[in-house]
């Protein structure tokens, strides 16, 4: 059975040590997210597309194939990136050891559930 963006966001958010996530299209605009008001959705997604794209070019240069998800680590939390059809999932951690494999094995299931 397949479930709205909505829903899956709402499932990624249930997921342990998950704060946040975004679905960002390639073009930079933010097509869902459970982000705070505070954010600035606009300058995110410019953000998240700009390094998702960074990041693909440099696997190109190296010949390493196409990027599937990118995590980067920083000292108050982690973002986990994910390739999808139509965009990024972007799942945000606000603890520096949470995005592990429990999380990408989740986040795996609950991307089968929907169609990007």
């Amino acid at each position: 059975m397949e479930i709205t963006i909505s829903d899956a966001l709402s499932t990624f958010s249930k997921i342990a040590g998950v704060s946040d996530v975004a679905i960002i299209g390639y073009d930079g605009f933010v097509i869902e997210s459970t982000m705070s008001a505070s954010f600035n959705d606009d300058a995110l997604g410019a953000m998240l597309a700009t390094e998702f794209a960074r990041q693909e070019t440099f696997g190109r240069e190296l010949h390493l194939g196409e990027l599937k998800e990118y995590i980067t680590e920083f000292s108050g939390g982690n973002l986990l990136m994910i390739r999808l059809q139509q965009g990024i999932l972007a799942v945000f951690s606000r603890h520096p050891l949470a995005i592990n494999d429990d999380i990408k094995y989740q986040s795996t299931d609950v991307l089968k559930s929907i169609q990007l």
